[in-house]
């Protein structure tokens, strides 16, 4: 075991679990009364006891030594250079690795090092490097950004396409249901049925239930669940000693589980299948003897939008190649709750994947010290969320700056000062609601300033 151990490698916690079942019968053999005064066996039983801390002290040299031996590399990723905790999560080598990247702190330039440490250090194929995604936006800008750091073609894709690439490998075609064919059902529904419980002739209240529905079902496929899931729910909110609140539970249920029946019926009688679906039978095609790529690696951006059903996809693509898995994310800014993303898999990362090692990026480059002490503060009300100390070099006395106004007209009149004293910038509005933001639209502020570039939002 000291021989092994002697390698001048990062050993990771898989490596840990195989020399101690490797070694056990051997320190068994060792702790018996003849064996009580031979230096060698007193040697092999405190390494063999302590060999997690012996391994986490040889694992920092190496990342030390790495780290100084390929410094010209990692200080020119992009025109950039990592730093230390950066440098960390490019250089490990764990079975799988949960990166976790505050706003601001590289996220982009570690992934970027880590592949081109992998290509020129590790001499890893590109062909055995996958980048998941969950837009097209992000794994389009990710691409680009690989393109100017190395000449190789790592491939690139959505979950999305992932399961129709898996399809295609092992000879399928398939047909994906237009996004409109749950609505059009859903509407369909709506007016052979007495909706007065819910909304009357309020088309706003109308919307909104319209979008719950297809939320709900959309949640339902995306978290795993089968048809007979609405059994319990119903018997579940059959539970609630508050009358009008087990009324409105079960009417929604029971209206909901016919949409979720027809809409399922259509997709068997079309011969098509969403999104969800797709990203189900995919694994299943994996899993029950279906092919495809094998990677030495699998680098998953924006790990806090995953969805159950994608993590099962990751995890059977793992075992298909005996892949090593490295996760990146940030779970203060998970955004995709309403898709059916939750922050289990995120926060449960060592549970899901055995030998697995947490890395944190703390140090953000965009924005103040300032305003990333409010913020945090803020998100850490939830105790669930995962503690970080972000720290940056950038200060700025006073981040926020509260107006308070009884008129709209006050507001407008706040906006107007302070886009006439800062022309060359450009303004984000976030209006808690789409109502809050169309008033502003029609004023002059935003007519008379041709320079200024106004990004507004709403819900």
């Amino acid at each position: 075991m000291l021989e092994e151990l002697n390698e001048k490698e990062y050993c990771n916690k898989k490596k840990i679990f195989s020399l101690k079942k490797k070694y056990k019968e051997t320190y068994m053999n060792y702790r018996k009364w003849k064996y009580l005064f031979s230096l060698k066996a007193w040697i092999f039983k405190y390494t063999y006891r302590n060999l997690e801390k012996i391994i986490q002290r040889k694992n920092k040299l190496f990342l030390e030594e790495e780290g100084e031996k390929y410094n010209e590399l990692l200080s020119n990723i992009n025109g950039r250079s990592l730093d230390k905790e950066q440098r960390i999560a490019v250089l490990q080598e764990e079975d799988s690795s949960l990166i976790i990247a505050g706003a601001g702190s590289g996220k982009t330039l570690t992934m970027l090092g880590k592949i081109v440490y992998l290509l020129k250090v590790k001499q890893v194929e590109a062909s055995k490097i996958l980048c998941i995604s969950f837009t097209n936006a992000i794994t389009e800008d990710f691409r680009l950004s690989l393109e100017k750091v190395i000449d190789e073609k790592i491939d690139c894709m959505t979950f999305h396409k992932l399961g129709i690439s898996i399809f295609h490998h092992n000879g399928f075609d398939l047909e994906i249901a237009d996004e409109t064919l749950l609505k059009s059902i859903l509407l369909k529904l709506v007016e052979e049925t007495d909706m007065t419980f819910f909304f009357k002739t309020d088309k706003r209240k109308k919307e909104q239930f319209l979008n719950l529905v297809c939320t709900f079902i959309h949640l339902f496929k995306s978290g795993g669940y089968e048809k007979e899931q609405f059994s319990s729910f119903i018997e579940e909110a059959k539970q609630n000693k508050n009358r009008f609140l087990r009324k409105k539970e079960l009417l929604f249920l029971n209206f909901t589980y016919k949409v979720y029946t027809k809409y399922e019926e259509m997709l068997d009688r079309e011969n098509k299948i969403d999104f969800d679906d797709m990203i189900k039978e995919a694994t299943a095609l994996l899993l029950n003897g279906g092919t495809y790529k094998k990677y030495d690696y699998i680098l998953i951006d924006e790990y806090q939008d995953t969805s159950y059903i994608r993590y099962l996809l990751i995890k059977a693509l793992k075992e298909l190649g005996n892949s090593k898995v490295i996760a990146v994310g940030d779970d203060w800014q998970a955004i995709y709750k309403f898709t059916g993303c939750t922050l289990d898999h995120f926060l449960n990362f060592g549970d899901l994947f055995p030998y697995s090692s947490i890395f944190k990026i703390q140090t953000t480059y965009r924005n103040p010290q300032e305003l990333i002490t409010v913020a945090g503060n803020f998100v850490m009300k939830n105790k669930k969320q995962i503690h970080k100390d972000l720290h940056s070099k950038k200060r700025i006395e006073k981040p926020i700056k509260l107006f308070f106004y009884k008129q709209k007209k006050d507001f407008i009149l706040f906006l107007e000062q302070i886009i006439s004293k800062n022309e060359s910038h450009t303004y984000y509005i976030l209006g808690r609601n789409n109502h809050d933001i169309e008033f502003l639209r029609s004023y002059d502020v935003f007519v008379i300033q041709k320079n200024q570039t106004l990004f507004l939002y709403g819900s």
